[in-house]
């Protein structure tokens, strides 16, 4: 089962690579599954993507509390109006838009909904440096965060353990 979700983890990230260059196919869900199957088959590559500089706090953020954040959803949510525009000038079918309209409108309905993730959520090591510099923890609640295994917290990877206070 561990060569299963490693291949299909594999072939996830791939596809979301190829989708950072074609419109067409998305990127998001693809680097999610990804990310996914790395933790039941591989931690080690799951930790490489959850501490990737520019992916790893998104899916932080997800993983931890199902939110993307304000600025994603931002980006995401102007791609798809954009397109969607795109789609009304271009297109010549009466029906397409129609479609496209529920579809998209679906899509830009989840996304909105999402909640944004919680101060110090998906910042890795920076979301303790912000808990440190708060007067309500104590020195040994420090320890605690340091030595939790929750990457929420401390900044250690630990893909499948949830930050326990």
């Amino acid at each position: 089962m561990r060569s299963l979700y490693l291949g299909l983890g594999y072939a996830s990230l791939a596809l979301g690579v190829v989708g950072i260059f074609l419109p067409l196919l998305p990127t998001t869900p693809f680097v999610l599954l990804a990310a996914w199957c790395f933790a039941r088959s591989n931690p080690a590559l799951a930790d490489r993507l959850y501490s990737h500089p520019r992916f790893g706090p998104l899916l932080t953020a997800w993983r931890d509390q199902k939110a993307i954040p304000a600025r994603a959803k931002f980006c995401a949510l102007a791609a798809l109006a954009l397109s969607y525009g795109l789609i009304l000038w271009l297109s010549e079918s009466p029906v397409l838009p129609v479609v496209l309209a529920a579809v998209m409108g679906s899509v830009a309905l989840y996304i909105a909904t999402r909640p944004t993730p919680r101060d110090g959520a998906g910042a890795g090591s920076r979301g303790l440096r912000r808990l440190e510099r708060s007067t309500e923890l104590l020195p040994s609640r420090r320890k605690q965060l340091r030595s939790c295994g929750c990457r929420l917290s401390c900044g250690e990877p630990d893909p499948v353990r949830r930050h326990t206070p």
